[in-house]
């Protein structure tokens, strides 16, 4: 989940911000052709260019991520600290630095001043649909900072909604869901783990009993449809050993 932050101190005028956007387009070009580091640049001159636009900085930040260059992304993230230190995606993007570099423990605090710095939100605050990803957003760091069972809570009571479609209902549940099962290990919600692969000659039934037990299947599930198997995330494992569930196979080489 990203929210926008805080930028310069002055509004861009439309010549900068028409500027910025020729940039940031050069710049797409530039990591389309796998020339990362010099699209990073580009993007930076964009946003230097429009600091009102923080996407510049994070597709820089990207950039310089897809090279390896975890350093220089921390650089870039400190040289503008200033305008972003109120923000919880300037700390959710360091997170993420120090998480591709194994740096768990580093990764922890900057979510954890994510947290702190992201205004709650409580469930009489949604009155929408659009209102639901914040709130997912805020609940999946509210775990990562520490605070699972409040977020889960957040998340039961979101679903107590009377104006939720099925649509809306099965977005939160497939959220509550890995909160649920999150493993504090981690330092993120969503983090990728290989799958768990369950073989069975009756899909339908056995994604109902893991439903029900609020187990998430994989995307890759779907693809698979024809073969018999259920892929379902690591972090699920304690779920499915609890249903006494034997996978077939561990985990996707």
């Amino acid at each position: 989940m990203v929210l926008g932050c805080k930028g310069g101190s002055n509004s861009a005028s439309e010549a900068d911000v028409a500027k910025a956007i020729k940039k940031a387009d050069e710049a797409k070009i530039l990591m389309n052709d796998g020339k990362f580091e010099e699209a990073a640049l580009k993007f930076e001159e964009a946003y230097k260019t429009n600091t009102d636009n923080f996407d510049y900085l994070m597709h820089a930040i990207e950039s310089y991520n897809q090279k390896g260059e975890y350093e220089k992304s921390l650089n870039l993230l400190e040289k503008y600290s200033s305008d972003h230190t109120d923000s919880p995606v300037y700390f959710q993007l360091k997170a993420g630095v120090y998480q591709l570099m194994g740096d768990m423990k580093s990764a922890k605090q900057n979510i954890q001043k994510a947290y702190e710095v992201w205004e709650p939100i409580e469930i009489n605050d949604l009155n929408n649909e659009s209102d639901l990803m914040p709130l997912t957003g805020y609940a999946m760091l509210e775990a990562g900072a520490g605070y699972q069972q409040k977020a889960l809570q957040r998340m039961n009571d979101a679903l107590k909604l009377e104006w939720l479609s099925e649509r809306n209902k099965e977005y939160l549940q497939q959220i509550r869901n890995e909160i649920e099962y999150y493993d504090s290990k981690s330092s993120t919600i969503l983090e990728y783990t290989n799958d768990i692969i369950i073989c069975t000659t009756n899909l339908d039934s056995l994604k109902a009993v893991l439903f029900k037990n609020h187990i998430n299947v994989s995307g890759s599930s779907f693809k698979e449809k024809q073969a018999g198997k259920v892929y379902v995330a690591e972090r699920f494992r304690r779920g499915i050993e609890k249903l006494n569930i034997t996978p077939c196979q561990d985990s996707i080489q």
